[in-house]
Parts: structure tokens; sequence; C-alpha cells
């Protein structure tokens, strides 16, 4: 992924490894004087694990591994689903729920229910 700036303009990597994130904030950022790169371009990075506290603390922390590892400025984001129902939860856990072997927008919801309320089961399959 490439913008149209100028060969003089600085480099900004996008430090996401979702393609589809990465081609939405290019095309938020289009219009700054930035050549931005996604990082298809550095097939060597290595983002680190969501771990930290805050979105803000995950962004940063990739942000910063990508501009440790190809010298050049880095954005980076996060973000969750956050359930007022359910106090806020999943938040920055979001990613580590989805990863449970669950397949769909769906089967995410059913599993953060049946984890958060306490006796509730339930049955995907049932229309």
């Amino acid at each position: 992924m490439a913008t149209s700036a100028s060969p003089s303009d600085p480099l900004l990597v996008l430090a996401t490894a979702n393609r589809a994130k990465g081609r939405e904030l290019a095309e938020l950022l289009a219009d700054l004087p930035y050549r931005i790169r996604d990082l298809s371009a550095y097939p060597g990075v290595v983002l680190p694990a969501e771990g930290e506290a805050s979105y803000a603390q995950n962004a940063l922390g990739k942000a910063r591994a990508v501009t440790a590892t190809t010298g050049e400025m880095a954005l980076a984001d996060d973000s969750g689903l956050s359930v007022e129902a359910l106090g806020g939860q999943p938040g920055i856990y979001s990613a580590r729920w989805a990863d449970k072997g669950h397949d769909g927008e769906r089967d995410f919801v059913v599993t953060i229910v049946e984890n958060s309320v306490q006796g509730v089961k339930i049955d995907v399959d049932a229309e």
C-alpha cells in the first residue's frame, strides 16, 4: 500500500497486521503530507502481543515495535468491543475473547454472554 504523496514527504508506517484496517487508516490519512506504507512492505516486523492495560498502551507497544524494527515513524491503534450491559467487557480483551476458536460475530457475542452472566447458556443452533 502506498499513497500518492511526494517522494520528499516523510514516511509513516501503519503498525497493524490487519490489511483492512491498514487500508482504512491509509484512506483517512490520504490528505496528509506523508508517504503511507503498511506492514506488507516490512515482512520481518513482528507486532507484540496485546497484553497491556489500555488501548493506548497496546497501540504504543505496536508503534514502538515497528519503529524499532524499521527505523521509520509508525502509527498504531487498538480497539475493542465494550458492551454496556456487561460492564464494559470485553473491552481491551476483545481479541482474546474472539481468539477462543469462535467463528463469526454471533459466536463471539454468545461467548461474551455465556462467560459474563453466570448460568446463562445460549443454543446458537436455535432460531
